[in-house]
């Protein structure tokens, strides 16, 4: 019996489910060295995230005093050493509140913006913006404000 044309001759033997040799079992999902890479790479994060906590209060000093440098490269020509001396032992005296853990978050967090907003800025600071931020920085570290610096403010 001849084939129509355009057909394909059939295969002469019929294709088993199985193969004659069983394929070697691998168990699915990750494998061992993933898994143990995995489980270091999160026990590294946890350890580095216990030391972070530990030592926040050092990185938050490192950040201001990052912050500081770049305020003072702003700080105006015609600024009185008086209230350059009075800034630079606000920001040692803010150091020391951190340190110690006797800071007030919610004044830290204000002081924190209004550093970032004054270090970025693109001009020089003024005389009015540098005596600002010595009251927020020493209101920062848990100083009462001077009678003039807060007629002043207000």
């Amino acid at each position: 019996m001849q084939e129509p044309p355009g057909l394909e001759p059939a295969p002469s033997a019929i294709p088993q489910p199985f193969g004659s040799e069983p394929r070697p079992l691998t168990p699915s999902g990750c494998s061992r060295n993933s898994v143990i890479g995995c489980g270091v790479l999160v026990v590294l994060l946890g350890v580095a995230a216990v030391l972070l906590l530990a030592r926040s209060n050092e990185v938050m000093v490192w950040v201001l005093e990052k912050l500081e440098t770049r305020v003072e490269e702003k700080l105006p020509e015609d600024l009185p050493a008086a209230d350059r001396a009075r800034l630079a032992a606000a920001f040692q005296r803010l150091y020391r509140a951190i340190e110690s853990g006797e800071v007030d978050p919610a004044a830290l967090q204000r002081l924190q913006r209004e550093l970032l907003d004054l270090a970025q800025a693109d001009r020089r600071l003024t005389v009015e913006e540098v005596r600002d931020l010595t009251v927020s920085l020493e209101a920062a570290a848990g100083e009462q404000q001077p009678l003039a610096a807060t007629a002043a403010a207000g």
